[in-house]
């Protein structure tokens, strides 16, 4: 059975980029979502119910297509399949690197799995408690039903104790007769955690098999539990244009690119553009370096912190005049300073052929200039001609 999911992980970025603010009054090209118009995959329409979670998976190079760029979300998933993605999707990058590899595994898989990373992440699985060889209850063949997944989510974020007090409390479900005595606690606490869900019917279908698809969606959903990957960013959103979204992300404020291969999602769970999200909306974004591959919108989290203001544009007049003070924000793609000031941050446009002095630098340029650098300006009809760093 082939397994669908990237082998080779891509370097994660560990510098962000850097900050950056609206600045109200400048013309971007419009720059639509790519969900708009295409999904990653041939056979994962842009209305799938389950596209969100599908591009997520696939953002953070977990879950991928075949060779032919299909997703094939309809397709069953076997334990084997289910129980390496969970591993990937913890997070632990380098302690699974450090599992002993020598080590025999405690049940059978085929050859390709009993070998390099795979059998480390199935020792590390082994290691973390997703899975119980004494329980003897993964056959790597066969197919997830939806009450064994039940048991790996709840395992996968660390709630088997909490699962075990549940399983004297039969779920109120039609079916409930046809789940597996073993199951109900998993199924009790996948359940309090949002992990899965009943059907309209009130039925659970507790031996129905889960789909790549579906996986996609529980996994995702067992986020909020987990360690983030290096690629994984959240916060409230500071500033929005076509082309880049601010984002607060702990203390400080990081600005990152948008561009046709970025995917966004609203609170629905539905693609959109840019121009349906909101400043304070609090964003989960999976980026590549600088640039977001995907962008989802979540309720925040009980603390959030509050967006920065957004800065002014210090129109001028026709005179020249100076102004001095430290650089609270400095792009050199879009030719902007901001600066710092007792009310909102104040910013100018840099002209193209604006003087840069800096003491120890020849021929400086605008990424030269430092954050919290103290800085002397030349402002002529609104924009910097001149910059000298003190």
């Amino acid at each position: 059975m082939k397994l669908f999911y990237k082998t080779n992980r891509r370097l994660m970025a560990s510098l962000l980029a850097g900050l950056f603010f609206l600045a109200q009054g400048l013309m971007f090209p419009v720059v639509l979502s790519a969900a708009q118009q295409a999904t990653p995959f041939n056979d994962v329409a842009p209305d799938h119910w389950a596209l969100k979670y599908i591009v997520n998976l696939s953002a953070r190079d977990i879950m991928s297509g075949d060779n032919n760029g299909n997703f094939r979300p309809d397709q069953p998933i076997s334990q084997l399949e289910a129980v390496l993605l969970a591993v990937r999707c913890m997070g632990q990058d380098n302690a699974i690197s450090e599992v002993n590899a020598d080590a025999d595994l405690p049940f059978e898989v085929p050859s390709w799995a009993n070998k390099g990373v795979f059998k480390k992440e199935l020792l590390f699985a082994v290691e973390q408690g997703l899975l119980v060889p004494s329980q003897k209850d993964f056959i790597a063949s066969d197919f997830a039903s939806r009450a064994w997944i039940s048991q790996l989510m709840v395992r996968l974020i660390g709630k088997q104790s909490e699962a075990f007090t549940m399983n004297s409390t039969t779920p109120d479900f039609i079916d409930a007769d046809e789940m597996p005595s073993w199951s109900i606690g998993y199924i009790n606490a996948a359940l309090k955690y949002d992990l899965i869900s009943k059907f309209p019917d009130g039925s659970f279908k507790p031996e129905q098999l889960v789909t790549r698809a579906q996986t996609a969606t529980l996994l995702t959903r067992a986020e909020p539990y987990l360690t983030p990957s290096a690629n994984q960013v959240e916060g409230p959103i500071t500033a929005l244009s076509p082309d880049t979204i601010g984002l607060q992300v702990g203390q400080a404020v990081m600005g990152y690119t948008l561009t046709d291969d970025s995917y966004l999602f609203d609170l629905n769970d539905k693609a959109c553009t840019w121009d349906a999200l909101k400043l304070g909306d609090y964003a989960n974004l999976v980026i590549d370096g600088a640039k977001i591959e995907y962008l989802a919108i979540s309720e925040p989290p009980a603390a959030t912190i509050t967006p920065q203001p957004q800065p002014v544009f210090e129109q001028g007049g026709t005179e020249t005049f100076h102004k001095s003070g430290l650089v609270y924000l400095v792009s050199a793609k879009k030719r902007l300073i901001v600066l710092s000031t007792d009310g909102p941050p104040l910013a100018y446009l840099v002209s193209t052929a604006a003087r840069i002095s800096i003491p120890g630098i020849e021929n400086a340029t605008l990424n030269d200039i430092q954050d919290n650098d103290y800085v002397e300006l030349t402002i002529t009809n609104g924009i910097i001609t001149q910059i000298t760093v003190q």
